[in-house]
């Protein structure tokens, strides 16, 4: 319905990145994101804005009705 008037709609669930939120998490939660997550690290704001960037760009413009996960691989722990 939306593809006919050019409106693309996707949904991006970020993981645990650097915000003001992060103050509030335990120290057994920082050891697990740095230590279990595959990619060892929070995210970054701005790699977060850039792939938002890239989605709403005419590069993606096949892309539409995803539900994308962007947490650094936190879904692919056990």
């Amino acid at each position: 319905m939306l593809g006919d008037y050019g409106i693309r709609v996707n949904a991006i669930r970020p993981g645990p990145h650097h915000s003001d939120l992060e103050v509030h998490l335990s120290d057994y939660m920082r050891n697990l994101i740095d230590n279990e997550m595959p990619c060892h690290r929070f995210g970054e704001p701005i790699e977060l804005g850039a792939f938002c960037v890239y989605l709403s760009s005419p590069a993606a413009v096949h892309i539409t009705g995803c539900n994308m996960n962007f947490d650094g691989g936190m879904l692919c722990v056990k």
